[in-house]
């Protein structure tokens, strides 16, 4: 665990506006603040696996069930299961989603509270003059809003990118196994539908941030 936090004279101008450039020690020093939590870590990635596994039923699901019915021979005991099995795994899902969630909570909050932690123990350690030239919004803001959003940075980026990862590797992979040719397609398809969209997406943009402007003026 690292045992230092920035609180220099000047709080603003320890990380300035731009953020600190990706080096070895900044990743070691990340991770550093995830070490006592590896194992609710591994859980959380347990959690993704299970998810996108137990996402992957529902068109597993629905194949059989189209199969089924090209050609019902045996009842409706088939079907049946295969509607059972679709249903649990929706089931199932929710439970482990609500573990993740609980997890990584946990991570998130515990990351928090150790750094608020370090950097109240840093701000005892400073001078009184520290205090009488620095602003007290700006040593609150450190504490509150910049130490909270570690949260978003765990729970949403960091998991979330990896389950996004996960996710589409087993999406792509079930794809693949079932019909290669129409997974082929689909990816030659793909960028035909996502380019347009993204410059439409940044036209939209700009243009309501020309709005926003205009509006305040």
């Amino acid at each position: 665990m690292p045992d230092y936090y920035c609180a220099g004279p000047s709080m603003a101008a320890d990380w300035g506006d731009e953020a600190p450039a990706l080096s070895r020690a900044l990743a070691r020093r990340v991770f550093g603040y995830f070490m006592p939590y590896w194992s609710r870590g591994l859980v959380v990635l347990a959690c993704i696996g299970a998810m996108a596994a137990l996402g992957l039923v529902p068109a597993l699901v629905t194949k059989g069930v189209i199969d089924y019915l090209a050609n019902p021979t045996a009842g409706t005991g088939p079907l049946a299961l295969l509607v059972g099995a679709g249903v649990a795994a929706s089931l199932a899902g929710g439970l482990v989603g609500v573990l993740r969630t609980f997890q990584q909570t946990a991570i998130s909050q515990g990351i928090m509270f150790d750094l608020r932690e370090q950097l109240f123990d840093r701000l005892l350690r400073q001078s009184v003059g520290f205090f009488t030239s620095s602003r007290s919004g700006d040593l609150l803001s450190r504490m509150s809003n910049d130490v909270g959003g570690i949260q978003d940075v765990v729970s949403q980026t960091i998991f979330g990118l990896v389950s996004d990862v996960i996710t589409v590797a087993s999406t792509l992979l079930l794809m693949l196994a079932l019909d290669w040719r129409l997974t082929l397609a689909a990816l030659i398809l793909m960028p035909v539908v996502l380019v347009p969209s993204r410059y439409v997406g940044k036209a939209t943009y700009r243009a309501r941030k020309q709005t926003r402007k205009s509006c305040r003026r």
